[in-house]
């Protein structure tokens, strides 16, 4: 069994052999490389780049794609949820300390949405729906009002929050 690494785009990155360690996912040399590269793509992309250009003008928003797995954990996905629990860390840091820079860092933190790019068989992906309070997968274009609401003056008073579109699987 592999795990594959997809990006937005549904592209496979790069795949890594399961584990059968007591501990599960997360404990590989391979698996911890994988936690490593995707925190410092996002240090390097955001308080590097980003910043430097929002901070001069003293306005901003960084909105971040995280996951409701960063919260809950799903076995199988424990390096997954590990990256994504700590980007939501990573983003609410990063709202406090350019906060005072006019800046406003947030995030969307959506459950399985179908995208029609995630390995996951047809009948677990039912079976999920099922057991949802709304009985249904997440659509993308479920996602985009959250990313809509956070980048527009509506959302200036919000300040490292995340928005949980999930069909009412979790409720944080």
């Amino acid at each position: 069994m592999e795990l594959k690494v997809i990006n937005e785009k549904g592209e496979a990155q790069q795949a890594l052999p399961a584990s059968d360690t007591l501990f599960g996912r997360g404990s590989s040399p391979q698996e911890r490389a994988l936690l490593s590269q995707q925190y410092s793509s996002i240090l390097d992309l955001v308080s590097r780049e980003a910043a430097k250009h929002m901070i001069p003008r003293r306005t901003g928003r960084m909105i971040f794609t995280c996951s409701q797995l960063g919260y809950i954990g799903r076995e199988r996905y424990s390096a997954y949820s590990a990256a994504k629990a700590g980007l939501i860390v990573f983003m609410r840091s990063l709202a406090k300390e350019l906060a005072p820079h006019g800046i406003l860092v947030n995030g969307v933190s959506p459950g399985l949405v179908d995208t029609g790019f995630d390995p996951l068989p047809e009948e677990l992906k039912h079976a999920h729906a099922a057991g949802l309070p709304l009985g249904r997968l997440g659509t993308p274009e479920d996602m985009t009002s959250g990313y809509v609401f956070l980048a527009s003056d509506e959302a200036s008073y919000y300040c490292g929050q995340l928005l949980h579109p999930n069909g009412g699987e979790i409720m944080p």
